[in-house]
């Protein structure tokens, strides 16, 4: 795995999207993707960080070890994006208090 990585939210938003549903099909319907990109977002994933994140088969796809590791970790970076988007936003509104993160 490399040191310095780079991983795109949205394939972040997809990962986790396909862990909860346990379909590739029903996360991109719910993201609005094709099944083909939610496959590219977990390829590109399972690359950059040279693991598999998911077991493939049988009908429904299930986490790797890894993958449920990664999940934790990708399912706290979404909502902490999401609470600095929230705090952005209400400092544009002139909603004004203290970020805390940790």
């Amino acid at each position: 795995m490399k040191k310095n990585l780079s991983i795109e939210l949205k394939h972040l938003e997809t990962f986790c999207r396909v862990a909860e549903l346990k379909s590739f099909s029903k996360a991109g319907q719910q993201l609005f993707l094709t099944q083909p990109t939610v496959s590219g977002h977990i390829l590109s994933l399972e690359k950059s960080l040279s693991l598999r994140l998911f077991d493939r088969s049988g009908r429904e796809v299930r986490l790797t070890k890894a993958g449920k590791i990664f999940l934790q970790y990708a399912s706290r970076m979404l909502r902490l994006k999401q609470e600095l988007m929230n705090a952005l936003y209400e400092f544009s509104q002139g909603i004004h208090g203290e970020l805390s993160i940790g």
